[in-house]
C-alpha cells in the first residue's frame, strides 16, 4: 500500500512539470483545475494508506458476547462508537 502512495506522490510531482511545461496550451483555468484534481487524488491515496494500516497490521478482535442482558448491538456514527463501553 505504500508502494501505491508514493507512486501517487510521484505522479503529483509530475503534473506540475507538466503544467509548468512551455508547451502547455490548455490556459490556466484548465492548469488549475488540474492541480486541484491531482491535489485531491494525492490526498484520498494518503488517507487510503492511514485507513490500510491498522487493519493490515493488527490482528482482529475476538468476538465478545453480551452480558447480563446486554445488546451486543454497536452503534457508529462519524468517528465515535455509541456503545456503553466504548
Amino acid at each position: 500500500m505504500r508502494n501505491d502512495d508514493d507512486a501517487m506522490d510521484d505522479l503529483h510531482r509530475h503534473l506540475f512539470t507538466v503544467l509548468m511545461d512551455r508547451e502547455w496550451t490548455h490556459g490556466v483555468p484548465a492548469a488549475v483545475d488540474v492541480t486541484l484534481l491531482g491535489r485531491y487524488y494525492e490526498r484520498f491515496a494518503d488517507h487510503a494508506v492511514e485507513i490500510a494500516r491498522p487493519s493490515s497490521t493488527k490482528p482482529p478482535a475476538p468476538p465478545t458476547s453480551p452480558t447480563n442482558g446486554e445488546s451486543n448491538r454497536v452503534v457508529f456514527t462519524g468517528l465515535r462508537c455509541l456503545r456503553g463501553g466504548c
